[in-house]
């Protein structure tokens, strides 16, 4: 987590600012599912890992969803389904920007 406060962006602003990324760096691609609420949240979990996600971060944690993940239900989470990993190179920036906007 960068804490960086999250606003809207154009689809050209998001190119853009993964094109300032020095070459090499690594970003992950993110589906909020639970912001701040307590509980196990094993339900989520469940209906990613059979939507075929294998990944998902919980409270700033990359897991496995092949493994067993424990949350406190008590305490406040924070669930993400992990949709792509991507490692910044030079020529995929310039084909990205390329890509049509879906929306």
């Amino acid at each position: 987590m960068c804490g960086r406060e999250v606003a809207r962006q154009s689809a050209q602003e998001i190119v853009d600012a993964v094109e300032a990324l020095p070459e090499g760096s690594r970003l992950l691609i993110l589906s909020p599912l639970v912001r701040g609420r307590k509980g196990t949240h094993q339900a989520v979990l469940d209906e990613i890992r059979k939507a075929g996600f294998v990944r998902a971060r919980v409270d700033g944690q990359v897991y496995s969803l092949e493994d067993e993940i424990q949350m406190d239900r008590y305490k406040i989470h924070t669930v993400e389904a992990v949709v792509d990993r991507l490692k910044i190179q030079a020529a995929e920036t310039r084909l990205m920007s390329r890509r049509p906007a879906h929306g």
